[in-house]
């Protein structure tokens, strides 16, 4: 309870006039109306601000405390007695027992005035009157000092206790306040200039501040040194004071979660004619913290991503690869090629729409199964172990050169520049072959600290082993996927055109399969209604291409380059044969009709039809019951089977159809067709004995025309 709670409780009395102001006298000089003022006086008596009490006319009205507001002191209002600004800043309870001192004092002056007595005598009581109804105890030097320091609203920091750690010697608060607010600066100002400028400011604005020595001893106490350091340099502050959530080391199984990042190295090399400090792509998985894949390289990019990832996934023992895949948010880990979208377009999906759209192309990621953890931008804890083990990494190799660099140019060695000069430099290919040793090495040492490589019976296991012993197997049912994925570089998503797919793998435009019937499918007049498709190739294979289908990942086909015609009249041959492949683009497409196969057949091989689509459209039986096999991940991909699809399209490609889309075919004459069908069909065959399958050889015209057909068109039955 506040100190004007406890003025009085008794409603019917008269408040006293030295500490309370009646309502309608407190109105104007709050510039309130009486109304707008009637209505929070009940939120102010619960603070203790206001209180009902018998008015001067004898009817019971509000009563606002003289605490509320400056407005409300007693004394005259002009420019020599504002309210200062630094008593404002004080903190409330010091404000309001100012205030209730204020009154003390006016109560005091009032009765020296009107009383005729001797002060003596009745001020002992008048102070005992003010300790037990005011809670306010104030001894009789303090309240004559009061009385000759005090003459107006200007002198009332004059009136605030000081005590308790706010002593005039040791600053007022507001200039506390003002230091607080130059010192925690990121420009990190020193202490010295911090206090003469507070120093300058307390002189204008009436505040006392202490010496520059008593504000280095005290500026500790003051500020909190962990709120200097993170003020004054933040990231210091998360490297030595920020707070970590420590990781459950069973939070990941072993071979679940796999971590990548760059890292460069702290050395000189030789790359061809160039001094190049190398940088390292690593993947590790996360429980075991083996390195199950890397590369190393001039410069990283997406392309050492994808080496990295490849080189572990070829790797048997790494069992198949992880579930998961947590990196960072660089572009090169967001690119088009791991996630099917750029980092812009899903950006500016989330702008825009306020969601994201499924990608209909999930990337590598995705055509492999990864689910993918994007950690916290610019916070290298997201992957601490990978980032830890580049340390390790720095402190056991890269040492061990003579052009190692240090990690900073304060802890480069001094012969670092005459070893770069020398040009007696270790070559790339060498530091390769070194760090695969290394690498190796690491990964089955057993003489490490790590106590979450410990097995149950008390074992320390290297990470290799630690991955034999706890990883599970994942099964790729195609595993000729893992090269077709990660061994190729992904264009991204196009769309066909007259050309065929153009491409530009090298800055150039490239087309491929302009006259190619597969591709017939996705060439729609109207560019908005082309299906989107999705391109690879591989380095090696510059003139070729394979093509999936971007919404479900069907494989389409391998297309060869477009050859160029034109020139001199020695080209008369090659351009000869692109007109003739030209024009039977042409006739392909004329040829590709509605048929109607059933008016062809004879009465016997309609009922063979009839059978065989009747049989087609039978349930089918339940595979016999079989022992449970080893447990195993079988995962299941969008590209299962199409390695052997790509195999089976280059093999037929190399077998004489090289440099064209489409090897040439020979268009049988339909009257044969007929012929021939007549004169098998004149031959007895025993339709009760013959079942659907073998007869299928002898399905007359129909099945006959259904093979020419085919053959015409170009397209993979």
């Amino acid at each position: 309870m506040t100190a004007a709670l406890r003025l009085t409780t008794d409603a019917d009395a008269t408040p006293d006039p030295a500490v309370w102001v009646q309502l309608v006298e407190a109105a104007p000089l709050l510039q309130l109306g009486e109304r707008q003022l009637r209505r929070k006086a009940e939120d102010l008596e619960r603070q203790g601000l206001a209180r009902q009490g018998r008015g001067k006319g004898g009817n019971t009205v509000w009563f606002i405390s003289r605490s509320y507001h400056p407005s409300l002191l007693p004394g005259v209002v002009g420019a020599g007695h504002q309210t200062p600004k630094a008593f404002l800043e004080l903190p409330k309870d010091k404000q309001q027992r100012a205030f209730l001192c204020l009154a003390c004092l006016e109560s005091f002056r009032e009765q020296k005035q009107t009383r005729r007595d001797a002060v003596k005598g009745w001020l002992p009581g008048f102070l005992e009157h003010w300790k037990v109804h005011h809670g306010l105890a104030v001894s009789r030097s303090a309240l004559y000092r009061w009385h000759q320091e005090y003459g107006g609203k200007a002198d009332l920091l004059k009136l605030v206790d000081h005590r308790g750690g706010d002593r005039k010697s040791q600053g007022d608060p507001a200039a506390w306040q003002f230091f607080r607010d130059l010192y925690l600066d990121a420009n990190r100002p020193s202490k010295k200039r911090c206090h003469d400028l507070v120093a300058a400011k307390a002189e204008a604005e009436g505040w006392s501040w202490p010496s520059y020595g008593t504000v280095a001893r005290l500026v500790d106490r003051r500020i909190p040194p962990e709120v200097q350091l993170l003020h004054r340099d933040r990231a210091k502050w998360k490297a030595q004071q920020q707070p970590t959530i420590e990781q459950d080391p069973e939070a990941w199984p072993a071979a679940v979660l796999w971590e990548s990042d760059h890292a460069q190295m702290d050395l000189h090399c030789r790359f061809g004619n160039e001094t190049i400090r190398p940088w390292f792509t690593a993947w590790m998985d996360w429980r075991t913290r083996k390195v199950v894949g890397f590369v190393l390289c001039p410069s990283p990019n997406g392309s050492t991503i994808q080496a990295a990832l490849k080189n572990a996934l070829d790797d048997p023992t790494n069992l198949g690869g992880p579930d998961t895949v947590r990196i960072d948010n660089g572009k090169d880990y967001q690119g088009v090629r791991f996630h099917g979208q750029s980092r812009k377009w899903r950006t500016e999906q989330v702008l825009t729409k306020g969601y994201l759209d499924e990608p209909k192309f999930t990337g590598i990621y995705g055509l492999l199964d990864l689910d993918v953890i994007f950690t916290i931008p610019r916070g290298p804890n997201g992957k601490s172990r990978v980032e830890r083990w580049f340390k390790t990494l720095h402190d056991q190799f890269s040492r061990e050169f003579p052009t190692y660099t240090g990690r900073n140019s304060v802890e480069r060695p001094e012969t670092h520049a005459a070893a770069v000069k020398s040009r007696r430099l270790p070559s790339f290919e060498a530091v390769y072959a070194q760090l695969r040793e290394y690498v190796a090495a690491y990964n089955q040492r057993t003489d490490h600290a790590i106590d979450d490589l410990v097995d149950d019976d008390g074992t320390r296991l290297s990470p290799s082993m630690a991955m034999h012993r706890w990883g599970r197997q994942r099964v790729l049912p195609d595993p000729d996927v893992i090269d077709l994925v990660c061994g190729a570089d992904w264009p991204g998503v196009v769309t066909a055109n007259r050309q065929g797919v153009t491409i530009r793998p090298y800055g150039v435009p490239v087309s491929y399969g302009a006259f190619d019937t597969r591709l017939t499918p996705f060439k729609a007049p109207r560019v908005k209604d082309r299906r989107e498709l999705l391109v690879s190739f591989h380095p090696d294979e510059p003139h070729q291409i394979r093509v999936w289908t971007a919404d479900t990942q069907e494989f389409v086909g391998v297309f060869q380059e477009n050859e160029k015609g034109g020139g001199l009249a020695t080209d008369r041959d090659k351009a000869g044969e692109l007109i003739r492949q030209k024009r039977q683009y042409q006739k392909s497409l004329e040829t590709v009709r509605q048929e109607r196969p059933r008016d062809l057949m004879s009465p016997a091989e309609r009922l063979r039809f009839n059978e065989k689509k009747r049989r087609q459209q039978l349930p089918p039986s339940p595979p016999e019951p079989t022992s449970a096999p080893r447990p195993q991940r079988l995962v299941q991909t969008p590209l299962d089977g199409h390695a052997q699809k790509v195999a089976a399209a280059t093999h037929r490609l190399a077998a004489g159809a090289e440099g064209q889309g489409t090897p040439p075919r020979t268009t049988p004459d339909i009257r044969e067709l007929v012929a021939a069908a007549e004169a098998r069909d004149a031959q007895p065959t025993p339709l009760s004995n013959a079942t659907p399958e073998e007869s299928s050889g002898g399905a007359g015209v129909a099945g006959r025309i259904h093979v020419d057909l085919s053959d015409l068109t170009g397209g993979e039955q």
